[in-house]
């Protein structure tokens, strides 16, 4: 089982990356730091910018080379990360609203096996919350609360995956600080 630790950088710019737009759009980046065998430190997550950002999906056509390429300099590339927000879709006339999870769907996990089968992705859900709970760290997620804009708060879920040797999804071990959890959510 990998174990994943995510420094307070890389947190910082994972969830910028997800709450930061003005309308709910999903977010994609890649990830930097150390790898030594089943311990990773993730220690930079970079958004990947230029691409096309829809409610539902991301389209990063050409991006991820040039930053995989940046990232590389500098630290061991790890992976990528991305964003599950609640959306409301529109099937026939019918609408249903979408709970972002923190899981992977099938086109996230063909997605690791074509560009870093052996690296991590890192999930995270975010929905609208009416109430807040302390931050908490499980062995493999981590919620925390954001007071959002106006009178929303906002319930963030992560969850970190990586391939076995079969190519099968499996989860990570997560580990943040417990004084970073504690300065950066509600």
């Amino acid at each position: 089982m990998k174990v994943v630790e995510i420094k307070k950088p890389a947190l910082v710019q994972m969830i910028a990356a997800v709450y930061e737009p003005i309308k709910p759009l999903e977010c994609t980046g890649l990830l930097g730091g150390e790898m030594n065998g089943d311990r990773i430190k993730v220690r930079l997550a970079q958004p990947a910018q230029i691409v096309d950002r829809r409610p539902a999906s991301v389209d990063y056509a050409n991006e991820w080379k040039r930053i995989r390429d940046l990232i590389s300099r500098s630290y061991d590339f790890l992976g990528g990360f991305h964003s599950h927000l609640r959306t409301i879709v529109q099937e026939d006339s019918e609408k249903r609203i979408d709970l972002g999870t923190v899981g992977l769907s099938e086109t996230d996990t063909e997605t690791m096996k074509d560009e870093y089968p052996r690296g991590i992705e890192i999930v995270i859900a975010m929905n609208p919350s009416r109430r807040k709970i302390p931050a908490r760290v499980s062995d493999y997620r981590i919620i925390g609360y954001l007071a959002g804009r106006g009178k929303r708060n906002y319930r963030l879920e992560i969850g970190a995956y990586y391939l076995d040797g079969s190519l099968r999804k499996r989860r990570a071990e997560l580990h943040v600080q417990k004084r970073v959890m504690n300065s950066f959510f509600c």
